[in-house]
């Protein structure tokens, strides 16, 4: 999903944070906070027990399930991320199926990518709010045709249903880049939009 910002790019030299898994965020006291990510899934999530209880029925293991399909986007994921960043992407980790699987999102991503001006500010960069106590990490921040644009790829089938667990993150995110914009120090533009 994409939220544009506003349509005045941030300005100055951005330099890019390593990112690890299950990163921990830190406030400015050194403080453990938060992730998106976890504050996400402390949300009530309606559908989910329908959906492991239908796959228990077809004799199908929901959490085996699950594991699957996320190797799976985490692939499209990184697929995507090494193709932002004009990088190779070793796949010897993964199975045919997982590969063939990602590949599908992948090759999404690159029809929707087709004609546009894409340039890149941030790439999986870890942000921290201060002021509501949480950390997080966009996709992506930058400018497609002209329009500064917060990205948060999804790769599984969320055209069947918005749950808010699934807009979190990139709300979130918003929220911490808008507030850093906010900060005199910054070196991001004021938010204007």
């Amino acid at each position: 999903m994409l939220y544009p910002l506003s349509r005045t790019p941030p300005s100055g030299d951005i330099k890019e944070m390593p990112v690890k898994a299950h990163i921990r965020y830190k406030n400015k006291n050194g403080d453990i906070i938060p992730g998106v990510s976890t504050i996400a899934n402390m949300l009530d999530k309606p559908a989910l027990a329908p959906w492991a209880n239908k796959l228990g029925l077809k004799g199908i293991d929901s959490n085996a399930y699950s594991r699957e399909m996320g190797a799976i986007g985490t692939l499209a994921h990184s697929m995507i991320m090494a193709e932002l960043k004009n990088e190779k992407f070793d796949t010897s980790d993964y199975s045919k199926e997982q590969i063939d699987k990602a590949e599908n999102s992948f090759l999404s991503w690159l029809e929707w990518r087709k004609g546009k001006e894409l340039s890149l500010f941030l790439i999986e960069t870890p942000l921290i709010s201060e002021q509501y106590q949480f950390g997080g990490t966009p996709d992506f921040l930058g400018l497609i045709d002209n329009t500064v644009v917060l990205g948060d790829y999804k790769t599984g089938g969320i055209w069947r249903g918005i749950y808010p667990n699934l807009c979190l993150p990139a709300i979130s995110n918003r929220k911490q880049l808008s507030a850093s914009r906010q900060n005199p120090h910054s070196k991001y533009p004021p938010n204007r939009g």
